[in-house]
């Protein structure tokens, strides 16, 4: 998580963005959608091939 994502935050959620982390701190409780205006997406693999291979690095607990 960068100092970016966490002053990118929107009031209420980000229709862009859909979310079922539930343990985030990011999470719109109400509905599964993120409240950043912009996630990065990581991987953790030398190259990814598949949805298992890559994350949400935008992630903190709440």
């Amino acid at each position: 998580m960068n100092e970016h994502n966490m002053h990118a935050m929107h009031q209420g959620h980000n229709d862009s963005i859909g979310c079922s982390v539930n343990e985030c701190k990011f999470h719109d409780g109400g509905v599964n959608y993120c409240t950043l205006k912009e996630i990065q997406v990581v991987k953790h693999e030398p190259e990814a091939k598949t949805v298992e291979c890559t994350d949400c690095g935008s992630f903190a607990k709440q």
